[in-house]
C-alpha cells in the first residue's frame, strides 16, 4: 500500500520545457495527496495483534505454572520499576518468579526500547486516538537528451518536446517517500523490529511448554 501511495505522488510530477527560458524547466508538483487515512487503522491493527500475542503468551504461562486458569493477566509494559512491581501483583499473577523476572527485562526500564515502541503505538490506538502518521518526500531529477545515459540511475524516464528546437528531451525523476510515525521514526521499519522481536520472545518461552 505504501508503494502503491509512492506510485500515485509520482504521477502528480509534471514538467515541461520552458518556453521563454529555453535552458530552463518547468516543474509542476503542486498536487498533494494526504496520506490514506487506513495507514493508521493498519499501523494500529498491527500493534494490537502484536501486543496481543504477547497477553496471550503470559495467560498461557499463568496456566502453566498455577496449573490453572487465572483470569486478568496481561503483558505489563512500564517505564518505572515501581509500578511493573505493583502492577504484577494483578497482571502477572499465576506466573513464577522466572517467568516474571524473564517479562521484567523487556520492560523499558530495563533498556528494552521495542516494547516501549509497541506500547506508545498501541495505547493511544486502543483508548484515544488514531496512530498519527506523517510523510517525508526526496526527489532526485536527473536531465539529459540522451536517454541512454538514464541506464543506470532509479527512477522514471518521461520525454517532451522542447518548445523552441523541437528537440525530445527526456528527465528522470525518482521519488522516494518514507511514512513515519509522529516521533519521526520510519513506520516500516519500526513495525519489523517489533514483530521480529515478539517472535523472538515467543520462541524464547517454547522450551518452557514442551513436554507438557
Amino acid at each position: 500500500m505504501v508503494n502503491a501511495f509512492r506510485e500515485a505522488q509520482h504521477d502528480a510530477i509534471r514538467w515541461k520545457p520552458d518556453p521563454d527560458r529555453p535552458d530552463e524547466i518547468q516543474f509542476d508538483a503542486t498536487e498533494r495527496f494526504s496520506i490514506p487515512l487506513v495507514f493508521a487503522i493498519l499501523i494500529g491493527e498491527i500493534c494490537y495483534n502484536l501486543r496481543g500475542a504477547l497477553d496471550y503468551l503470559v495467560y498461557e504461562l499463568a496456566f502453566l505454572d498455577s496449573g490453572k486458569i487465572v483470569e486478568g493477566t496481561q503483558f505489563i509494559i512500564e517505564d518505572k520499576q515501581k509500578v511493573f512491581a505493583f502492577r504484577q501483583k494483578e497482571r502477572l499473577n499465576g506466573l513464577n518468579s522466572t517467568h516474571i523476572a524473564a517479562i521484567e527485562a523487556l520492560q523499558p526500564y530495563r533498556g528494552c526500547d521495542w516494547t516501549k515502541a509497541l506500547r506508545d503505538i498501541s495505547n493511544p490506538d486502543k483508548h484515544r486516538r488514531l496512530t498519527f502518521n506523517q510523510g517525508v518526500f526526496d526527489l532526485q531529477v536527473f536531465a539529459n537528451a540522451d536517454r541512454l545515459r538514464f541506464l543506470n540511475l532509479p527512477g522514471r524516464i518521461s520525454s517532451a518536446k522542447h518548445p523552441i528546437t523541437g528537440q525530445k528531451m527526456h528527465m528522470q525523476t525518482n521519488l522516494m517517500l518514507e511514512i513515519q510515525l509522529s516521533d519521526g521514526t520510519p513506520v516500516i521499519e519500526t513495525l519489523k523490529k517489533i514483530q521480529a522481536e515478539v517472535a523472538r520472545t515467543l520462541d524464547a518461552f517454547k522450551p518452557d511448554f514442551e513436554g507438557r
